[in-house]
């Protein structure tokens, strides 16, 4: 991972957090937390669903 993905995926983290996301680890597993509770929590399987979540996210900051 080159510097400016690891930029990218910090920015677009700090996006879900501000949409009310909380990330944490369950059974050595990451997971994101609504604190909003309008959605489910969320479990991450591998590198490109957590991309892909992460870019949803920054859609709907926008």
């Amino acid at each position: 991972m080159n510097y400016d993905q690891l930029k990218q995926i910090v920015l677009l983290t700090q996006d879900a957090k501000d949409l009310g996301w909380e990330f944490f680890m369950d059974e050595g597993q990451l997971k994101a937390r609504d604190n909003t509770y309008a959605q489910d929590t969320t479990a991450f399987h591998n590198q490109d669903h957590f991309y892909e979540w992460l870019e949803e996210q920054f859609d709907k900051k926008d």
